[in-house]
């Protein structure tokens, strides 16, 4: 009974969790791309006149978080946005912005690879303190926050507007 018990507990939470997840990925899918608008230069960005987003992933798992996340920009019918799935190893520059899906000790392998002057946002906060530049903030409120050491690296300008409304992240990493 304790055994059935516990496998019941474990499954709920594993349950719970992937639930969680896939609402954090459908809000970020939402605000994400018009994000990108805050760089003050984005429209020399665009790649045939649209925002070309690379969903870069590690992991099956990632994958899959990857694909809720290009479903739902899909569902959206955004025709000025066009997503690209990309592993790890095939990343390439020809991308408006970039949204990290990965484990934390991926993400200097991937900023190594590209960074340059293109967005690059974390589907996990705690990526920030890995060099990504934008994440989310979901309490009562969602606020954005920003990596402003690593915008500044990059030599993204953005609404000085949008840094008075975001968490600004702070450590050094």
């Amino acid at each position: 009974m304790r055994l059935f018990l516990l496998f019941f507990i474990v499954v709920t939470v594993f349950a719970f969790e992937s639930m969680v997840q896939e609402k954090v990925v459908t809000l970020e899918a939402k605000l994400f791309p018009k994000i990108v608008k805050i760089d003050l230069n984005y429209k020399k960005k665009l790649i045939d006149g649209k925002i070309l987003m690379a969903l870069v992933y590690d992991t099956k798992k990632n994958e899959k978080l990857a694909e809720i996340f290009k479903k739902a920009i899909e569902n959206s019918n955004d025709s000025e946005i066009e997503i690209v799935l990309l592993p790890l190893d095939k990343i390439s520059k020809n991308f408006t912005a970039y949204v990290l899906f990965l484990n934390p000790y991926n993400v200097k392998h991937f900023l190594k690879k590209e960074q340059n002057d293109k967005l690059v946002f974390a589907y996990d906060s705690f990526l920030l303190s890995k060099g990504a530049m934008i994440s989310l903030d979901i309490g009562e409120k969602v606020k954005p926050i920003i990596n402003i050491h690593a915008l500044k690296r990059s030599g993204i300008k953005i609404n000085p507007l949008f840094v008075k409304l975001s968490k600004v992240y702070s450590d050094e990493y």
